[in-house]
């Protein structure tokens, strides 16, 4: 074989080259659903309790892929069985606090609290 092409959900056919593995860059990422954050207010002279629910993953949409070699004088092969992927989200989303300066959603600064439950002993009275 000359060159590969590869469609995708079964749309035109794309030159890849003289390849034995492809990526499929263009595929739609997954996402990360933040979730819900609250912070207690008023609860304790001594802490600020950070909580965070409902975090999920998605990962990306399916997409069926098939390949063919195409010779040297442009000939096409048979078409590959189609298989189907899709780009996941893997592992645990990071979660960082941040500091605002004040009453105000601005300023903010980092944090070196991490997880989905913190509690701040150094925030301000």
């Amino acid at each position: 074989m000359a060159r590969y092409e590869v469609r995708i959900d079964g749309g035109p056919w794309t030159d890849v080259g003289n390849v034995l593995s492809w990526n499929d860059t263009d595929a739609p990422p997954g996402t990360i659903d933040p979730g819900t954050a609250s912070a207690s207010d008023g609860t304790s002279t001594i802490l600020v309790s950070l909580t965070l629910t409902g975090t999920q993953t998605h990962d990306g949409p399916d997409r069926t892929y098939a390949v063919r070699g195409v010779d040297i004088d442009g000939r096409t092969g048979t078409q590959s069985a189609s298989a189907s992927g899709d780009r996941i989200v893997s592992g645990i989303p990071r979660i960082v606090w941040e500091r605002s300066s004040g009453d105000a959603p601005s300023g903010f600064t980092d944090s070196i609290l991490r997880g989905e439950s913190a509690g701040d002993l150094d925030a301000p009275e």
